[in-house]
């Protein structure tokens, strides 16, 4: 697996040329932004994208074609002589984070660690009952970045298996006793099937947390045929 950091505030000079070089959907989308901040950061965002992944498989960013699933997640599709290149792609305000993979789902999630007003309404809907128990218990102060690390956890899960988020998140618990990220969580992704993610904590800033999981090669259960 490789990581890139990037800011989306630092290219400013080079919006332009990435935008001609996006799809005409990408270029619509980005038109359809209000504020002309968020469009630059879409824009710049999708730009370093489609340059990286180029690099990759040797092709220009402008020729990368790409398809979404079912909820919305991005892939590629490749020459037929290249390997699948899997990657996710994720930021806050002006950072992102891409992850790249070769054959293996992958997801990204990043945070600026701040206090978030409707955190307690977030945690009754999407963590699990324990998990709202260790929030309550916490410091104040703790508060925010336990809540955070726990929302990115479990987004970069719901990221690299391609669900939505919806009120299943309830039962992909990922916080353990020392307050950290499990290592490895099962998500449901229908009714008869589970599917196993690693997942990695990612410092990199004081002020930034995020988590990055891969979907476990082979590791897709049959409900109904597991022994425990």
């Amino acid at each position: 697996m490789h990581l890139w950091r990037f800011s989306l505030g630092q290219h400013d000079a080079r919006a332009a040329d990435f935008f001609d070089f996006l799809s005409p959907d990408e270029r619509a989308r980005a038109r359809c932004f209000l504020f002309a901040e968020n469009r630059r950061h879409y824009v710049i965002g999708r730009g370093w994208l489609r340059v990286l992944l180029g690099r990759y498989l040797d092709m220009a960013p402008a020729r990368l074609e790409f398809r979404y699933g079912a909820r919305g997640k991005p892939y590629l599709l490749p020459p037929a002589s290249t390997a699948p290149v899997c990657f996710n792609l994720a930021h806050t305000e002006s950072l992102a984070l891409v992850a790249v993979t070769r054959d293996q789902a992958v997801g990204v999630d990043v945070e600026r660690v701040r206090p978030v007003a409707d955190a307690e309404a977030v945690a009754a809907r999407y963590f699990s009952p324990r998990e709202q128990h260790e929030l309550r218990v916490l410091p104040p102060g703790a508060r925010a970045e336990t809540f955070l690390r726990l929302w990115t956890g479990k987004e970069a899960c719901m990221k690299a298996v391609g669900c939505g988020l919806d009120e299943s998140l309830r039962e992909v618990e990922i916080l353990r006793a020392d307050g950290g990220v499990e290592r490895r969580v099962s998500v449901a992704v229908a009714t008869d099937r589970l599917v196993h993610c690693w997942l990695a904590e990612l410092r990199f800033a004081e002020d930034h947390i995020g988590v990055v999981a891969t979907v476990c090669d082979g590791m897709v259960d049959e409900v109904a045929g597991q022994s425990g």
